[in-house]
């Protein structure tokens, strides 16, 4: 971990995607703040039916909408503000205080196919697709997604590939 800090602090960029966040949260290095799961409604089921429940309440993979800050390096490129993401998982941040460094958020109403479970559909709105933290000369960017994934949604790639070629373009200014 230290190393990697000190790799980043000398002006480079990590990408983190889903589970690495969580990594990087447990070892301190990124401040992000998960959104709380809120607990289901659900109040009892049978023993039969238990893997049916629990199934239920993963997003395994559903399209939803988000809007981003076109002036932002990681929006290099586009020129609509809202596009799709491809999402899978239940990993929700928090918005942070400074909002230059939430460059690409969820909207209010984001789902536009696919299933989601009401919980789900409850934490999912508002949340922060994309984080960007520096430390020292360098930037950490984080995705809640896979903006590859599978190379299956192709219009996200071009975010990865701002994040990997734009990454120190970033003002240290607008990041945590």
């Amino acid at each position: 971990v230290e190393k990697i800090k000190a790799w980043v602090s000398k002006g480079n960029t990590l990408i983190l995607e889903k589970g690495a966040i969580n990594w990087a949260i447990a070892q301190k290095l990124i401040n992000v703040t998960l959104k709380a799961k809120k607990d289901s409604t659900i109040q009892s089921f049978s023993y039969a039916n238990r893997r049916n429940v629990a199934g239920a309440q993963q997003i395994n993979g559903a399209i939803f909408e988000v809007k981003m800050d076109l002036t932002h390096p990681l929006a290099y490129g586009y020129n609509n503000e809202k596009i799709n993401v491809f999402k899978s998982g239940e990993l929700f941040l928090e918005k942070s205080k400074n909002p230059s460094s939430n460059p690409i958020i969820f909207t209010e109403k984001p789902v536009q196919s696919g299933y989601i479970s009401s919980k789900n559909a409850k934490m999912i709105p508002n949340s922060v697709m994309v984080d960007v933290q520096s430390v020292g000369k360098g930037m950490i960017i984080s995705f809640s997604e896979n903006p590859n994934f599978r190379a299956f949604w192709y219009g996200n790639t071009k975010l990865f590939m701002n994040a990997l070629f734009f990454g120190r373009t970033i003002d240290a200014g607008t990041a945590k």
